[in-house]
C-alpha cells in the first residue's frame, strides 16, 4: 500500500475529519519554534471546526500555558498520563500507575 500526498487526495476525503491529534516537538515545530505557517494552519483548522489536540511528553504546567495561546481544544501531556481540556480548563488523569 502506498501513501498519497495531500494534493493527490480527493478534496472531499477530508470532509469527515473532526479531530487531529498530533505530536508537537519536531512535528509541529521547526528548530524548536512555531512558525507563522503553523499558527495559520491551526487557526484554519479551528475555523473549519476541526479540533486539534497536542500530544507531548512535556510537563502539565508547560502544556496548559501553551494551550492557552493556541487554537487547540486540549493536550495530552506527561508522556500520556494527563489530558488537559482547554474547554473545561481542567486536567484528567489518563493512567494510574501502580506502586
Amino acid at each position: 500500500m502506498s501513501c498519497l500526498s495531500l494534493p493527490q487526495l480527493p478534496h472531499d476525503c477530508f470532509s469527515k475529519i473532526r479531530l487531529v491529534a498530533t505530536d508537537m516537538d519536531g512535528t509541529l515545530t521547526t528548530k524548536g519554534k512555531f512558525t507563522p505557517a503553523l499558527l495559520q494552519a491551526l487557526q484554519d483548522l479551528a475555523t473549519a471546526n476541526i479540533k486539534v489536540i497536542i500530544v507531548t511528553g512535556r510537563s502539565a504546567g508547560w502544556v496548559s500555558g501553551l494551550s492557552y495561546y493556541l487554537p487547540v481544544v486540549g493536550a495530552i501531556a506527561e508522556n500520556g498520563g494527563l489530558f488537559y481540556s482547554c474547554i473545561k480548563n481542567k486536567w484528567f488523569l489518563l493512567h494510574r500507575y501502580q506502586t
